[in-house]
């Protein structure tokens, strides 16, 4: 087995009944996810990829298929949920929602790190420093913070650090920057690369978001109907789409000079035409690297 292979999927099926009427979600996905390396899951609303990340976390079970870490079987239903839960972690979409108002930032963290560890909370104190430190925040100034007392994108942070606590091999995010500014999502983004690389953990980040799989991603899987229709680095998919949903994707991203979206017939350059899919996608992803307001104080 490849030593660098963390995660499989395969070949992983989900329906959902509603009275006589059954709905396939998931029609046989699989993926392999390495250590390092950040997998995009991109497709609209209702394409499954949610889906898919929950059945990951054990928060659904799958009608078929299965998953492995390190080459080993990983149900939920009968190993350690404690173990399991510390080597796959998740990172919601809303960071307004996924911390608890009425409790403060130390003891959000020292939960978490009392359930994934075993650990007493009182001994976490150290761990949390580092962790809040190594995703950009002071702890002295978050920890004894009350979650609406950050900014969305602090906000963000601290569920990152949450999820890096106990050193997880695998990350799920999904949609995690979607409830935040435009300003503030090449800061979480840039994060979330730089942790994924510096502590060898795989990622599975789910979006709708074109440029941003493109900014983080090192391949792209775009997911129609349950189905994966592309596959492969994210600048092939990018620049040589080779499924006509993948090019409608493409084409659909809005144009920041025209505030409207692409036409796919529309190949002209001049002011007043309009400009190829794919180089209003590089725009969009060279204008997020421009803005490094979302470098400081996120």
């Amino acid at each position: 087995m490849n030593s660098d292979l963390i995660m499989q999927a395969v070949n992983i099926c989900k329906s959902y009944r509603k009275g006589v009427s059954l709905t396939r979600v998931l029609k046989g996905i699989s993926l392999d996810l390495h250590r390092s390396e950040v997998v995009a899951l991109v497709g609209e609303s209702g394409s499954g990829k949610s889906t898919f990340g929950k059945l990951i976390l054990g928060l659904e079970s799958a009608d078929a298929g299965h998953f492995l870490l390190n080459g080993q079987p990983l149900d939920y239903r009968f190993q350690s949920r404690r173990d399991m839960r510390r080597a796959v972690q998740m990172i919601f979409q809303d960071p307004f929602a996924s911390l608890n108002p009425v409790h403060k930032i130390r003891y959000c963290l020292e939960r978490a790190y009392a359930n994934l560890s075993g650990q007493p909370a009182e001994k976490a104190s150290q761990r949390l420093a580092a962790v809040l430190s190594s995703v950009g925040l002071d702890p002295g100034e978050t920890i004894d913070k009350y979650p609406h007392e950050l900014s969305g994108g602090q906000r963000q942070r601290v569920a990152i650090a949450r999820a890096l606590l106990c050193h997880p091999q695998v990350l799920v995010a999904d949609e995690p920057t979607s409830m935040l500014d435009v300003s503030l999502r090449l800061g979480v983004l840039k994060l979330l690369r730089e942790q994924t690389e510096k502590h060898g953990m795989a990622m599975l980040f789910i979006t709708h978001d074109l440029a941003s799989a493109r900014y983080i991603a090192n391949r792209i899987m775009v997911i129609e109907k349950g189905e994966i229709v592309s596959n492969g680095p994210s600048e092939d998919i990018i620049q040589r789409p080779d499924h006509p949903y993948t090019r409608k994707l493409i084409q659909s991203i809005s144009d920041p000079k025209r505030n409207r979206p692409l036409e796919a017939a529309s190949v002209q350059t001049g002011d007043l035409g309009f400009r190829p899919a794919t180089a209003v996608l590089r725009q969009n992803s060279e204008l997020m690297q421009e803005n490094r307001l979302g470098d400081r104080g996120v």
